[in-house]
């Protein structure tokens, strides 16, 4: 198993025997608040995050949502559900504003980051309008009897990527 680059709040199940290098969680947390801290200082740049969701665990509370996002796989603490979100507004800024042909701008891109701000206070860690949005669909496709299951899974799956896009910088919300 490679290296793992985590990040606090991170639910990452540790390989057998601790961390990769046999580090408690406290020193990894650590170390890697200065790695963070060491390339934001060489690039000039906060490049400090947290994660946030693209489907907020909260939408699997409600049964009739759960069964349709469980039809896709998804599930709230999966890999594909995590964003990588920056937390200071002028380094989300100053990305933005970039071409996304700088390889700065790509390298953030490729690692998984989105192009939006960190929202700590939002269920999502992003933005409630857009997980209230989800809510209001996913809802309104639950509640319709005629929509085949795999209607709604890949409807979901299309809700999904959506709202991926959205937290990726691609798609303004709003």
């Amino acid at each position: 198993m490679g290296v793992i680059f985590g990040r606090k709040g991170v639910n990452m199940a540790a390989p057998a025997g601790g961390s990769p290098q046999g580090l408690a969680n406290a020193e990894m947390n650590e170390r890697t608040d200065d790695a963070i801290a060491s390339l934001s200082q060489a690039l000039g740049i906060d490049l400090d995050f947290d994660i946030a969701y693209i489907f907020a665990p909260p939408l699997w509370f409600d049964p009739s949502i759960k069964r349709m996002i469980d039809m896709t796989g998804i599930q709230p603490e999966s890999r594909g559900n995590k964003m990588s979100l920056l937390k200071n507004p002028q380094s989300v800024a100053r990305f933005a504003a970039m071409s996304p042909d700088e390889p700065l701008r790509q390298a953030l891109v490729a690692s998984g980051f989105g192009m939006v701000q960190h929202n700590p206070l939002a269920a999502n860690g992003y933005n409630d309008q857009l997980a209230a949005m989800q809510q209001k669909q996913l809802k309104e496709w639950a509640g319709r009897s005629e929509l085949s299951d795999d209607a709604c899974m890949y409807a979901v799956i299309h809700l999904h990527k959506f709202s991926t896009e959205v937290m990726q910088g691609k798609v303004p919300l709003g």
